[in-house]
């Protein structure tokens, strides 16, 4: 099927051939609409839609590259962002200046102690001040046994001994050990 699937004059190319369409073998008897019927030397004839059998068949066009639709010299300012604004401002009010969140420091622990003893998760979830509570310890969450070496964003994440690294969200363990 691969040899005609491709070709222009498909279907109508393949109509009295014999074709093999994915181990089902037989002559081409019929085209009706976008179908073609083959019918095998003893048995049903089964039909075969033509644009499945085009796109199981035909390799996809190669994609070119499209160019650059902008081009500035390479020594030129980069273009200014669009800024939103998400309620109109009066016409006399000053513009805003730029002002840039500060990046939050994360508290990573390079070199966990996994000689600290375990502590459950569940003794760990009620605290008031958790996750931030659980950096640095020893901990085992649902058989997963690691120390919490960092927490973004509400989630800990947890290096085992062995290397592996799993993130658990916060307020899920929460709710699943009586936070």
């Amino acid at each position: 099927m691969k040899d005609f699937a491709g070709r222009d004059d498909f279907p109508e190319c393949v109509l009295g051939e014999h074709v093999d369409i994915s181990g089902f073998a037989g002559v081409v008897v019929a085209i009706v609409k976008h179908s073609i019927k083959v019918k095998p030397p003893e048995g049903l004839t089964q039909s075969f839609n033509v644009n499945r059998l085009r796109t199981l068949f035909v390799p996809p066009a190669p994609i070119e590259a499209q160019p650059s639709t902008t081009s500035r010299p390479v020594d030129s300012e980069p273009a200014p962002r669009p800024v939103s604004r998400r309620r109109q401002e009066p016409e006399s009010a000053a513009a805003p200046s730029e002002q840039v969140a500060p990046v939050p420091v994360r508290e990573v622990i390079e070199e966990p102690d996994f000689s600290k003893p375990v502590i459950q998760i569940r003794d760990m979830v009620g605290r008031e001040n958790f996750p931030k509570c659980a950096l640095g310890e020893q901990v085992e969450i649902n058989g997963f046994t690691g120390v919490v070496v960092e927490i973004v964003k509400q989630s800990l994440r947890v290096r085992s001994s062995d290397g592996y690294l799993q993130s658990f969200n916060g307020p899920i363990l929460k709710k699943l050990h009586g936070g």
